[in-house]
């Protein structure tokens, strides 16, 4: 993976990649919280030349890469003003009395700018030189007095599968349809290629295949798979989101490290797996509509001393269904010499009885239910005598957070 990050200004300019060594930070305290910080004066400014050759002295020839200006600060905020309150040597020793002679506090009189303040739980330790917080505020000085301050309500979030590849790999080629690949236009030493970028909601905003394996639907396969995770880390610096660009490269062999031998899958036990699956999901939804209806209607029906619902037409439904688990007779105006003698019978006087009507909208199913008064054709008659009464519609969508179909309310 190679994160391409936005570069802004906060404190220093920094780029928001990981350097191998931790970095020491300055320390500010503010109303009992620690922040740490970059930092953000020039000594030369705002110490006296006494102070300043003192601060010479504990500077070490060599510093290590952890803190390369061989010191770091300290800072107070007591009564909205900003204070200078220690000094440490690069080996995190308190050096205060060394450079300033007291353990007083140097207010920083002349201080007019800007701080940003990160808080909450960080995406790296916070020693890291570029740790991202949750949250964040905007401290704004003028001649070392907090002059406005400002809450940025943004919300940076870490996500597992941006920093752990092993997590990330794992949930892509498990999720990866095989079956419904043929392997046979695998081709070796092939990878498919994707960079993609993520917006500030944490989901990926685009996508490029700038290497192809040579297998479209493979390819396609995988960008399925990419837009499917359910979230990203998402960064805010200096009240602003700073854009995350990734690349990651897949091949049909490397899935075999993740657990995952495709060479197993069957493209056609997967495909009917799938058609029987979509099936019975779209069975249980009419079926719930058509208890949901039945019970709505005939509760009504008592009230009004009226005729409740008895039958439902089966024509155009799927022979699968599980009519047995519904208090209703079936019946067909398609095959009506096929109807049991029982419901012939009943159907001798008007009856009153339900049809379904299903239609798929994208990521929506409606299922349209009438009522009808129906009666069986005397001999000269050819056609079912149906009367429409009214009809109710039951639509659901698909939520991909609780990955199943619910039905909309009214």
């Amino acid at each position: 993976m190679k994160p391409l990050v936005s570069t802004l200004l906060l404190f220093f300019a920094f780029s928001l990649s990981v350097f191998a060594t931790p970095q020491a930070r300055d320390v500010l305290l503010w109303k009992g919280n620690k922040y740490y910080i970059f930092p953000f004066i020039d000594i030369n400014e705002v110490f006296d030349a006494t102070e300043f050759e003192n601060m010479k002295k504990i500077k070490t020839l060599n510093p290590p890469t952890s803190n390369p200006r061989g010191y770091s600060l300290g800072f107070e905020i007591t009564n909205d003003s900003l204070f200078l309150v220690s000094v440490w040597d690069a080996k995190h020793n308190d050096v205060t009395m060394s450079v300033f002679g007291s353990r007083s506090g140097k207010f920083l009189f002349n201080y007019s700018d800007t701080l940003f303040l990160g808080y909450g739980k960080s995406f790296w330790d916070e020693a890291f030189w570029t740790p991202v917080y949750e949250n964040e505020m905007t401290l704004v000085f003028q001649k070392g007095v907090v002059h406005w301050v400002k809450d940025n309500k943004n919300k940076s979030t870490a996500s597992p599968y941006t920093y752990n590849l092993q997590l990330f790999y794992e949930y892509v080629y498990s999720n990866i349809q095989w079956g419904n690949l043929n392997k046979e236009l695998f081709l070796p030493d092939k990878k498919t290629c994707v960079w993609f970028e993520i917006d500030s909601v944490a989901m990926i905003e685009e996508t490029h295949v700038y290497n192809s394996s040579g297998y479209n639907e493979f390819d396609e396969e995988v960008v399925r798979v990419l837009k499917s995770i359910p979230s990203f880390s998402r960064s805010f610096v200096c009240g602003k989101y700073i854009p995350h660009k990734y690349e990651y490269c897949f091949d049909f062999e490397e899935a075999k490290k993740y657990g995952i031998n495709y060479e197993t899958y069957s493209f056609e036990t997967y495909r009917n797996d799938t058609i029987n699956q979509t099936q019975n999901i779209l069975n249980q939804i009419i079926l719930n509509s058509v208890v949901n209806y039945t019970k709505d209607y005939n509760e009504h029906a008592k009230r009004i001393h009226y005729d409740t619902i008895q039958f439902i037409c089966i024509d155009g439904l799927p022979n699968d269904i599980a009519f047995d688990s519904i208090p209703l007779g079936v019946f067909s105006y398609q095959w009506m010499e096929e109807n049991p003698t029982y419901v012939k019978k009943k159907l001798r006087h008007f009856t009153k009885a339900i049809r379904v009507n299903t239609k798929l909208c994208g990521n929506k199913i409606d299922v349209f239910i009438s009522t009808y008064e129906v009666r069986r054709p005397r001999k000269r008659r050819k056609q079912m005598m149906v009367w429409a009464e009214s009809g109710k519609l039951y639509q659901y969508e698909y939520s991909c957070n609780d990955d199943k179909w619910i039905l909309k309310k009214d």
